[in-house]
């Protein structure tokens, strides 16, 4: 009885230690057979322009937190650098030179770029109903008596842009020009540009300022949180919408196309993505296609052939300070 419980136990622990054995060895063969990531190069490039007021350390931070993990859930490991380029040329080298695999620009340096056929449009930041596209309004007070941009000869204008394109700007110059009115510049006694969309609407409410400028979507906000406003300005006129600023994919870029675009038309589905928005201040981001940039083409067109300026230019003068550091 003895040697058989003896036997059994024996049995037993040979068991045992061969399971240990098993068990301590199957993550390193797990370990050999898995197949490894992966690597895949994604350097995003933006111009100082389409970062505007952004905080380049946040941006970076974030914009890289989002990379890497796109490339978890997809299987990559992504070598990622973001960079902001100091100005147009910079931007265009690094392009030709295929250093740059995403990059951020607003719709004038991508129109100005674009002839060389290496970039791709992607995607833009969508904000209020109209998406990627937005208008702008040019604001009056009811009680002013203005009925529209023909009565604001000599007064003081003051306007919002929410990105350094000045599609506003040069919307208003290209208003002025339909009707021959001259340049901004000597049309108004001031066109002043401020840092938000209140500063532009609450001067003119008040009575303190004859007119402004701002886009749709901050309108939008600012009447929905102020309906007085909606009833003390009124809308003079009003543009077409326009792309005022692109992410851009490099066409030689070739890695990880299909993830990324998916990652970044769902940017607003996961939190690391809605960071990244919060940083621009949009709401979600939709596919650009060449369609949706044939305004802002116009516009650009027709404000370099009245303006006396090659359409690679630099963007219209004659605004004053007031800018965003």
């Amino acid at each position: 009885m003895i040697r058989r419980s003896r036997f059994w136990l024996l049995s037993a622990m040979a068991v045992a230690a061969l399971w240990c054995g098993w068990e301590a060895a199957a993550p390193a063969a797990r370990a050999q057979t898995a197949t490894p990531a992966r690597q895949v190069r994604l350097h995003v490039l933006a111009s100082r322009s389409a970062v505007g007021a952004v905080n380049f350390a946040d941006f970076q931070l974030a914009g890289t937190i989002w990379v890497q993990s796109i490339g978890r859930r997809r299987g990559f490991q992504v070598d990622s650098r973001f960079e902001v380029a100091p100005n147009l040329e910079t931007v265009s080298r690094q392009i030709e030179d295929f250093s740059a695999d995403l990059v951020i620009l607003d719709v004038v340096e991508y129109i100005k770029l674009a002839p060389s056929g290496l970039l791709r449009p992607f995607v833009g930041i969508a904000r209020g109903k109209m998406g990627i596209r937005q208008s702008y309004h040019l604001l009056v007070n009811r009680d002013s008596g203005y009925a529209g941009i023909e009565d604001l000869r000599g007064k003081n204008v003051l306007a919002y842009f929410r990105s350094d394109a000045e599609m506003g700007k040069m919307w208003t110059e290209s208003l002025l020009n339909e009707r021959r009115l001259g340049r901004a510049e000597r049309f108004f006694a001031s066109l002043t540009r401020v840092s938000k969309a209140s500063a532009a609407c609450l001067p003119v409410f008040f009575g303190k300022a004859d007119a402004c400028i701002v886009d749709s979507p901050s309108w939008d906000v600012l009447t929905e949180m102020n309906p007085q406003l909606a009833s003390r300005l009124r809308i003079a006129a009003t543009s077409p919408p326009y792309v005022e600023g692109l992410v851009c994919l490099h066409a030689k870029h070739k890695d990880f196309v299909e993830e990324l675009l998916q990652g970044l038309v769902e940017l607003h589905k996961d939190p690391e993505g809605k960071q990244l928005l919060m940083i621009f201040k949009g709401e979600r981001t939709d596919e650009v296609r060449e369609p949706d940039l044939a305004t802002a083409r116009d516009l650009w067109a027709k404000y370099t052939s009245f303006a006396g300026l090659p359409s690679l230019a630099a963007r219209p003068e004659g605004i004053q300070a007031a800018r965003r550091p």
